[in-house]
């Protein structure tokens, strides 16, 4: 009985111990379940003040919020605008980009006193009481469908009457142009098309497209297909550009384990694992400073991990992070289907 009592004494004692040695890797583990638990407040480090401080509105942990508008330049035959002014809007909310709703009446006021401040070469007085990083303006530049009837191969033996081919191709082509918001400076232009054929057997010369169900469910198809392609690469270049960015808080250090929390989280679509590059606001704009890990999320507050000796001594109070994406983050697909202006 007494070398039981001994044995619990002694396990007791050396739980004790593991528990008054823990790190704070130890303490940002319990981020993998639902209890949230910062560094301890004892290991909490004075960061250099930074020459720069965002707005205040910056710094409450909302997602990226834009207007999205997408107009034609050009006749619309494959009518593609509303499917991908939609589904480019759902593309983007998926990664944690607040779309503000064009229909609602401060926003449509909102697009109209942008375009007339672009037209007229005029400043642009603001978003008001809610903030708005970005416009986002796409125009259809192609959407066409055209035919061309080839004849079948002579043959002179054939007795019967042999059917020819109609190709149908559709063409597609989109710009888009991010402004920042309320300077109306254009931070990023790009352009992307998309291309679908198909073709279908007949006799003489091409019908309508709809003229049979064959012809019909193969335009609708690469009609979906266009689409796709256009939502998923401009998408994905947006997504790029528009990525969840945050500012430095606070920088705990035991010593071993150097974290940083970061004023925005999950709900502004930061994961943990996520890269990050920290940046640095100059008369030049943002420079960037070196890379970081995001090590735990909460949901208005993350915490990055940053391991490089050199950016630990530089890092200062609101430097920014933004998450970083690949080269290959557009895929092979959409390499040669976006080009950059």
């Amino acid at each position: 009985m007494k070398q039981y009592i001994l044995m619990t004494l002694v396990a007791l004692l050396m739980l004790q111990g593991l528990t008054s040695c823990a790190t704070m890797e130890g303490v940002l583990d319990t981020f993998d379940k639902r209890e949230f638990i910062p560094p301890p407040e004892r290991h909490l480090q004075k960061l250099d003040n930074s020459d720069w401080m965002p707005h205040q509105s910056e710094l409450d942990g909302q997602a990226m919020k834009v207007i999205w508008n997408i107009e034609s330049d050009v006749r619309d035959q494959l009518m593609l605008t509303q499917d991908i002014k939609e589904d480019l809007a759902h593309y983007l909310k998926e990664r944690g980009i607040q779309i503000k709703n064009p229909k609602d009446k401060k926003t449509r006021h909102l697009i109209e006193e942008i375009e007339r401040a672009r037209r007229n070469a005029s400043t642009f007085s603001g978003t008001g009481e809610q903030k708005v990083h970005y416009y986002v303006k796409g125009a259809l530049t192609k959407s066409s469908l055209s035919s061309a009837y080839s004849k079948p191969i002579w043959c002179p033996f054939c007795e019967q009457k042999r059917s020819g081919s109609c190709e149908y191709e559709l063409q597609s082509g989109m710009q888009i142009e991010v402004l920042s918001l309320p300077s109306l400076q254009r931070v990023k232009h790009f352009s992307v098309k998309g291309d679908e054929s198909y073709s279908v057997d007949v006799f003489d010369r091409c019908a309508r497209y709809s003229a049979t169900a064959e012809s019909a469910n193969e335009y609708q198809d690469s009609r979906s297909d266009i689409i796709e392609d256009l939502v998923d690469c401009s998408g994905k270049s947006l997504g790029g550009f528009l990525s969840p960015q945050a500012y430095v808080e606070k920088y705990f250090s035991d010593g071993e384990s150097h974290i940083y929390q970061i004023s925005s989280g999950s709900a502004a679509g930061f994961k943990k694992g996520d890269s990050l590059q920290v940046l640095r606001y100059s008369d030049v704009g943002f420079v960037q400073l070196g890379d970081a890990k995001v090590k735990a999320v909460q949901p208005y507050k993350a915490y990055m991990e940053v391991s490089n000796k050199n950016l630990l001594e530089d890092i200062r109070l609101y430097d920014r992070v933004k998450v970083e994406y690949t080269d290959y983050t557009l895929g092979v697909a959409c390499l040669g289907a976006v080009t950059e202006h």
